[in-house]
């Protein structure tokens, strides 16, 4: 044994100078790691914790959003180190105050898939129905359907045909903006427009049908948003600066011009009298009764009442509508753009509250408005670390 062990020692002896150090080196940068986390813990939570007492004591409520939002920036900075229960209730308290003076309201998310849509979609519209979801496929100028399945999540319907293509004699070219329809004979459930002023009919598992609308004596500029509202289908041409009103027949009534449906084959009726705004930027428009709503491309609105005796009032438009923000901090209380948000779309509603929401892009949250401007919630994700937005 011994000649053995005399080979081998040298032999164990340089391997043991050569790992010794590495992990000597090792043990120090890891306890020097945990050691400079903990630091960094401690110094951000310091910073909080200061921040938080005073706004408790501060009267000015300027001052004390300002303080607030420090505490809450602190966490944040903190528990990239270390997550804690003290951390957790400082965040909570600070967000949900803040959250108050923000007029905020927190939404949990999560995957309402458990598929991934096909690669380079871009989503531009979506309508919520009692028959699905169906959204707006920019790049391939295609509405898709996903609908509930019994464990809870949304699937994709492979089958729902809802896109630019040949039907008869009707050409169908990429969709621009859809509605959802009411109850009809055919069964339909939404309908699209393309760049053309098309109309395609969809249902799903059937067929669609199409159905060309009487243009303009203008012609069409750029077809960017239509909506429906108490069987009036209203069409904005942004490059015109039109707003178009086409009133829904019933084709099957023997009374036709008193009928109402989804059919719409009479010459369109402008909106715009004398007061014609500048509609170039125009994204998204909403109807509620006689007053349109317009978004565009900066974020501002234009507002227009419709004038039905034209001998009595014709239509009017503010251009632009201020909003009401009353926010704590926010120096102008009526600005007409909200220069920290991107609105890309619009919604109303009317029940349960009659309602305008726009969707700001940058900041992933939805604005909710009266019917007068007012902002009245800014809905955001609540954070989870699980689904991050």
């Amino acid at each position: 044994s011994r000649p053995i062990m005399g080979n081998t020692t040298p032999a164990f002896s340089l391997v043991l100078a050569l790992v010794l150090p590495v992990a000597l080196v090792i043990l120090s940068i890891s306890a020097y790691t945990r050691i400079g986390r903990s630091e960094q813990y401690e110094f951000y939570m310091a910073q909080a914790q200061e921040s938080a007492n005073l706004a408790r004591i501060e009267k000015d409520s300027v001052l004390q959003h300002s303080f607030w939002a420090k505490t809450l920036e602190s966490v944040m900075s903190a528990e990239k180190y270390h997550v804690s229960l003290d951390s957790r209730m400082l965040y909570e308290q600070a967000q949900f105050l803040l959250d108050d003076m923000d007029l905020a309201v927190r939404l949990d998310f999560r995957p309402a898939l458990t598929q991934f849509f096909p690669q380079g979609m871009v989503l531009t519209r979506f309508q919520a129905t009692s028959s699905g979801v169906y959204i707006l496929d920019q790049t391939s100028g295609s509405v898709l359907r996903i609908y509930l399945n019994n464990k809870g999540f949304y699937e994709i319907d492979d089958e729902f045909n809802c896109r630019p293509g040949s039907y008869g004699l009707v050409t169908v070219f990429d969709l621009v903006d859809f509605v959802a329809l009411p109850a009809n004979k055919e069964n339909f459930r939404i309908m699209a427009v393309d760049n053309r002023g098309t109309l395609l009919y969809c249902r799903p598992g059937e067929l669609s049908s199409s159905q060309y609308l009487a243009a303009p004596e203008t012609g069409w500029g750029r077809i960017a948003g239509i909506t429906l509202d108490d069987n009036i289908l209203y069409v904005l041409d942004a490059d015109q600066n039109s707003v178009w009103m086409y009133v829904g027949r019933d084709p099957d009534s023997t009374d036709i011009k008193n009928s109402t449906g989804v059919v719409y084959p009479e010459n369109p009726i402008k909106f715009f009298d004398d007061d014609v705004p500048e509609l170039g930027g125009a994204l998204d428009l909403v109807v509620n009764q006689l007053d349109v709503f317009l978004l565009h491309q900066d974020g501002h609105v234009t507002t227009c009442r419709y004038g039905p005796d034209k001998e009595v009032r014709k239509t009017e438009c503010q251009e632009p509508a201020p909003y009401t923000d009353n926010r704590v901090g926010r120096e102008d209380k009526n600005p007409w753009i909200f220069p920290d948000t991107e609105f890309v779309m619009l919604q109303a509603t009317r029940l349960p509250d009659a309602s305008i929401y726009m969707l700001d892009a940058a900041n992933t949250s939805l604005y909710q408005f009266s019917y007068q401007l007012n902002l009245e919630h800014v809905m955001r994700p609540q954070y989870n670390r699980n689904y991050p937005l």
